[in-house]
């Protein structure tokens, strides 16, 4: 940060492990699902030479098995590219704050056309105790069913998944929101700016900037951030703080379809913290 101005940039091989991870979890889901529908068709061959099931739908439910690592691949691909549309195009740079206003990856959103500015610090949290919680649980008496085999299996591989995306990948969470109006004046690439098609326009234009922050750039990094927009402005001329909840998070997002003075008290009830 410099005379008031600040950069948030993402190292380039933050980026490179973050694509390297999402490559390695969808691989790993190939491998093991690919693992299971092959066990799947053996038995089920097996079962179905002895008249005991029917081999059309032991395929079916082999093929049933190889789908979902291709949704899930779709899926990791989309939450990148996702993540990738927020870094400018030298790489690295993905929030600047000036005198020109904030500028997002390559795309300068004037002080003038923006209404609010919130932030959520509450985004993706990893926990690890699910299936430990589930066997406490039985043991306690508090559930009838200890967790199968099966779903020990399942859970350990999903939860070794989500525990490397969450370390090493770009979380897909929107922890960084800012509504403008006059969004058809906005150069910004596709998928960028939301146009807010499901909600009523009473604003001008209006339009929204959601930004999975968390991807590659903190908490801390983000709390600088609206720190440094509040000092520009000297919160006078938008909205900008921190929202907590996802009931709050909804209603300040929702908005961004209102008028300027409609924004205003929308976020004056929710925010918690400039």
């Amino acid at each position: 940060m410099e005379n008031g101005r600040l950069v948030l940039c993402v190292p380039s091989e933050r980026i490179a492990l973050a694509r390297k991870t999402h490559a390695s979890v969808a691989r790993s889901m190939f491998i093991w699902f690919g693992v299971v529908s092959a066990v799947i068709l053996i038995a089920g061959v097996s079962l179905a030479l002895n008249d005991r099931a029917s081999l059309p739908g032991v395929i079916v439910v082999a093929l049933g098995f190889l789908v979902v690592p291709w949704v899930m691949a779709a899926t990791l691909r989309k939450s990148l590219a996702r993540a990738m549309l927020f870094v400018g195009s030298d790489g690295s740079t993905q929030v600047v704050v000036d005198d020109s206003g904030i500028r997002v990856a390559d795309v300068l959103l004037p002080y003038e056309r923006i209404t609010f500015v919130v932030g959520t610090v509450e985004g993706e949290v990893y926990s690890d105790g699910g299936l430990r919680g589930e066997a406490m649980a039985y043991r306690l008496d508090l559930a009838d069913e200890r967790p199968t085999l099966g779903r020990a299996v399942g859970v350990r591989v999903g939860t070794g998944a989500r525990k490397k995306l969450y370390r090493e990948g770009a979380k897909s969470t929107i922890s960084l929101s800012i509504g403008i109006d006059c969004a058809s004046t906005i150069d910004a690439p596709a998928g960028m700016v939301n146009q807010l098609r499901t909600l009523p326009h009473r604003g001008e234009d209006p339009g929204r900037i959601d930004m999975p922050f968390g991807a590659f750039l903190s908490n801390e990094q983000l709390e600088q951030l609206l720190g440094t927009i509040y000092q520009r402005t000297q919160g006078t001329r938008f909205p900008i703080g921190i929202v907590a909840g996802a009931l709050d998070w909804a209603s300040v997002t929702t908005s961004a379809a209102e008028t300027r003075e409609e924004i205003w008290r929308s976020c004056d009830r929710v925010i918690t913290a400039n």
